[in-house]
């Protein structure tokens, strides 16, 4: 694995990061250059809340210690393993990063959830 594309900085979307950081090699992360503003709005609740919704094992510093290796703000075209994508920043809908995921040769769009 070469290459992870983060559509949004969700905890449910970011939360094995540091698994998928530990392999050899390592793959680069994409993903929106204003991930940080998912954090805040996520994690400016009461504690109680959190444990209450993640259970108890859950860290929060599993999900706050991600931070992409690429960071994406303008429509950008890659080939990665001969496959052509196209990285989309959008705003509105779920999140105020959202990155849609388009392989234009096969004509399929990734909208994240």
């Amino acid at each position: 694995m070469t290459t992870v594309f983060i559509t949004h900085a969700h905890w449910d979307h970011v939360g094995g990061h540091s698994y998928f950081r530990g392999l050899n090699p390592r793959p680069k992360f994409y993903g929106r250059g204003n991930y940080q503003e998912e954090f805040e709005k996520e994690f400016n609740g009461p504690e109680v809340f959190a444990k209450q919704f993640f259970g108890e094992r859950f860290s929060s510093e599993d999900v706050l210690s991600y931070k992409p290796d690429i960071t994406i703000d303008n429509r950008t075209d890659l080939t990665i393993g001969g496959s052509k994508f196209e990285l989309i920043p959008v705003r509105g809908g779920e999140t105020h990063d959202a990155m849609l995921i388009y392989l234009p040769d096969e004509k399929v769009m990734f909208m994240g959830d």
